[in-house]
């Protein structure tokens, strides 16, 4: 038997099993960054992503596995591996982007803290607050990472109700 053209352009993870594993071991690696721990976050992902993941099959042993289930039907099977590595690019994304900016606030503290220089001119001193207020290090990135999620409901689910779950309400703007 050969395989679809399909399937011999599979991506970097060639089935659901290692791109679920990939997942998983991203979320594992958020665990250990304390702004995305911040009210569980990252741990509940992770519990979500391994509650998916054991409902499906994704982990399951060969005879029972999900990827088994579709080895015959090649299209779903790239949408879900594909999924899967977009979600593990999110995750990355989102786990640089906490980084750089805990690094950049450290950077900043210690600029602050090198120049004790009053501000020149009114509108050097509202520069911080036209910029926005970065005392939540996580506000930016927990609110991507929600709308993602929200999104990613909203595409699966015809449902309209703007709650994602763990008490976390979307309000999208216009």
């Amino acid at each position: 038997m050969t395989l679809p053209a399909s399937e011999s352009q599979m991506p970097e993870f060639g089935d659901i099993h290692h791109a679920t594993m990939g997942c998983i071991s991203d979320f594992e690696s958020c665990l250990s960054i304390k702004p995305l721990m911040k009210e569980g976050w990252a741990e509940s992902r992770l519990a979500d992503l391994n509650l998916w993941a054991s409902g499906v099959g994704a982990l399951a042993s060969p005879d029972a596995s999900l990827d088994r289930r579709l080895r015959f039907q090649p299209k779903p099977r790239l949408v879900l591996i594909n999924l899967l590595l977009t979600l593990r690019e999110f995750i990355s994304s989102c786990r640089m982007h906490v980084l750089n900016e805990t690094h950049d606030k450290k950077e900043n503290i210690d600029n602050e803290a090198e120049s004790d220089i009053a501000p020149v001119s009114p509108a050097e001193s509202t520069l911080d607050l036209t910029l926005g207020d970065d005392s939540n290090p996580t506000g930016s990135s927990t609110s991507w990472f929600t709308a993602l999620a929200y999104s990613l409901k909203t595409a699966s689910d015809t449902s309209t109700d703007s709650s994602v779950g763990d008490g976390w309400t979307i309000r999208i703007l216009k």
